[in-house]
Formats: C-alpha cells, structure tokens, sequence
C-alpha cells in the first residue's frame, strides 16, 4: 500500500508568518524504502501522494505551469530511467522509451514543451520535445555532461548545467540551442540553475564554499550572493510563482528535507520533518485534484542470482545454469482482487499453459512469477499478461545454454 504522506509538522505551520507563502511544493520521497511523489499545501500543511512505486520509484517532479499535470522520471519499466506525463484525470503518458537515461524534465513557460536531459546520443545533452507532436530535437551536441535545463521566463532561453570547458559551469542558450553563453567560471561546480520568475536572477547550488550551499546570480551585474548556510548540503532550488520565495532540499543529519526561504536567503524555514528523504522540490501556484487510476508497468524478464527474490540484473536471456528465472512486472493503483492471468507458450514446441491468479500485490504492487516451465535449450518462451481479460502485454524471454 501507499506510504502516508508527511506534512508540515504543527510547529512549523504554527512559526510561519501570517504573509506565509501560497501554493503547493512537489517533492520525491523515499518514504516505505522506495521513491514516489508527494504535494504539500503550504497554507494547511496537508500533504498527499501523487505517484508512488515500491520497485523502481518515482523522483525529479515537475509541475505544470497550472498545476494541472506532472512530469516526473522513474525506473519502474526498464533499465534506464524515462520520463512520463500524469494528468490529472489518472492517464499516465510516457513520453519516453528507449535504453539511454532520459531524467531532468521541465515545462516551457507556456506548457507546449518540456527540455529535458538524456545521453540518448552517448552522452548526456539537453532536448526538446514538443507535447503536440511528440517531435524531438537535440539542443546541445557536447561530448560532455549537459543537464538539468531551466526556461527563461520568457521561453526564449535555457539555462543549463555543463562540464565543456573543464569544470562544472552554469550556460544559456536560446530556444533552439544556439547563442550559448557562459555565466559562471571557478574551480567549484555550479550546478541546477532556476531561472527567477522575473527573468533577472538564476538561483543554483554551489559547492564554492567546500560544500554545497544555494547561491543567487544577479544576471544584470553578474554578482553571486550565497543564500544558505549551516547545512551539509543544500540542493535544487525552485522558485516560487510569484518570486518572493525559494524552496531547496537540504541534508542535515544525513536526513534530506524541503525547505523554504525568502529569494534574499532569510527567513529559512524546514518544511518537512521525518526519517524519509525528501528532494527535488517543485512550486506550483494551483495544483487540480489528482484522479488516482490502476496503470500497467511493462514487465521484463530477469535472473535472481542469489535466491533474494530481487533481480541482480535486467536482461532478455535467462540462463539455464541459473536457478530462478523469473518476469517482473507492476501496476500502479491496483485495488486487490482483480482477476489477471499469465499464459507461457514455449514457440519451439507450441506448448501453452495458462495460470490464472487473483490480484494481491496492493495498490502500488510489484510481483514476481517464477518460471516452473521445463528448461529447454534455446527455448524461447513467450507470456501474455491479461487483466480481466484484456491483454495488457506480451513479452519474450530467450532460454540459452
């Protein structure tokens, strides 16, 4: 079942000024052992869950502009992380699919297209996607690291993180990936630049001081101030909608939690306050009512090595040599109880056989099935997933010597 969200603890709504800031702040928690997405209201303290997955989890959340749909990255379909789209009526959208680390991603102002971070190309650059047409067009083309994109409040640039002259430095660049210019330059990493909502200020973290703290770039002047202080580490700051505040995470004994500050560094206020880790965070002025609906998780197939029930690896090819053998696979929202039922047919052969099962993974369920099939060499068995009758998705798995 889903963890219980956290919320503001009493004392922290009880010390916030009566001007205490409007809206809500997603955030990634690893409450339950596993990452998944939380919103807390900052007027009530009330905080619910948006996403959350026991396997692979859910973390870097991305509001839309109204509140009305949520990007996040997870891992919970294949090896390498993707990045999907939640609406508010339940439907999940992945937007993308293939083997690279697709991670980082955020809304245009306008809410058309999200520039996000993946080494889709060998190594990790900034793209675009435009919602619309699901078109996408690399930005930067570095043999380096290039990541974390932030927009101008305009649409008109992006700032980013990237390491190409040596060091770990914060860049513009205009819309469509020309004109890049590099803001800052020492020998610290600069790093998860955030744009202000006015367009004059990028707020970033920084390790300049010896370790990482948030900092603010004055774009007209090019002065840096250091907002943070005290922590062990301070990380992605995000702005709030209307520029008067600034949300980070912080470690403070070992414990990442969100907190929140004016954009001039005072007024630091802890925000969450439990054993989880909270990250990332994401400010939205209005956040709609999620519809909470069962969604299907590609299963894989895998090999436990050491008999933990948790594969060592992902891959297509199970080795006879190997004592368990088992699929993989997740829904999101399942109530217990619903028939589903898996059917291995053996393509060599052509011998099928049907294992029908009730559903009692819980909500938020991942499940293994073990392979009691009769090895074969070079077999290839192929399984039919399929929910009260309807098919959901059928994979194969390769059996070799």
């Amino acid at each position: 079942s889903w963890p219980a969200a956290d919320g503001i603890s009493a004392e922290v709504v009880e010390n916030l000024s009566d001007d205490r800031p409007q809206g809500h702040i997603a955030f990634g928690s690893d409450a339950e052992g596993s990452s998944g997405i939380q919103s807390l209201n900052l007027q009530t303290g009330e905080a619910d869950n948006l996403t959350y997955h026991p396997f692979a989890g859910d973390w870097m959340p991305e509001l839309s502009p109204g509140g009305s749909e949520l990007l996040f990255t997870t891992g919970a379909d294949v090896v390498s992380p993707e990045i999907y789209l939640l609406k508010s009526d339940g439907t999940y959208v992945r937007l993308t699919e293939n083997t690279a680390m697709d991670v980082h991603a955020v809304w245009s102002p306008d809410g058309k297209e999200i520039a996000f971070s993946t080494d889709a190309a060998g190594n990790m650059d900034v793209y675009l996607m435009d919602l619309e047409s699901e078109a996408i067009s690399q930005l930067t083309q570095y043999e380096g690291v290039d990541w974390f994109p932030s927009w101008s409040p305009d649409g008109q640039q992006i700032a980013f993180e990237s390491d190409r002259d040596g060091n770990y430095e914060l860049y513009i660049m205009d819309h469509d990936g020309s004109n890049v210019v590099r803001l800052t330059e020492n020998e610290a990493i600069d790093s998860s630049p955030a744009w202000s909502p006015d367009g004059q200020k990028i707020a970033f973290n920084s390790d300049r001081s010896g370790e990482f703290q948030v900092y603010l770039l004055e774009l007209t002047t090019g002065e840096t101030i250091k907002l943070t202080e005290g922590q062990q580490q301070a990380n992605h700051p995000e702005w709030s909608p209307d520029g008067q505040y600034i949300a980070f995470d912080a470690i403070v004994d070992e414990t990442s939690d969100i907190y929140i500050m004016k954009a001039d560094g005072s007024e630091q206020r802890q925000m969450t306050d439990d054993p989880a880790n909270e990250a990332y965070p994401s400010w939205t002025g209005e956040l709609v009512e999620f519809e909470v609906k069962p969604y299907w998780h590609r299963p894989f197939c895998a090999v436990d090595t050491d008999g933990d029930n948790f594969p060592d690896s992902r891959t297509e090819t199970w080795s006879l040599n190997e004592e368990l053998y088992f699929i993989m696979f997740s829904f999101r929202n399942m109530e217990d109880g619903k028939e589903w039922s898996h059917t291995w047919t053996n393509l060599n052969t052509g011998a099928s056989s049907f294992v029908p099962a009730v559903w009692d993974g819980g909500e938020a369920g991942a499940k293994n099935i073990y392979s009691n099939q009769p090895g074969q060499e070079s077999a290839i068995w192929e399984i039919e997933f399929r929910l009260e009758g309807e098919l959901m998705d059928v994979i194969q798995c390769p059996v070799v010597e």
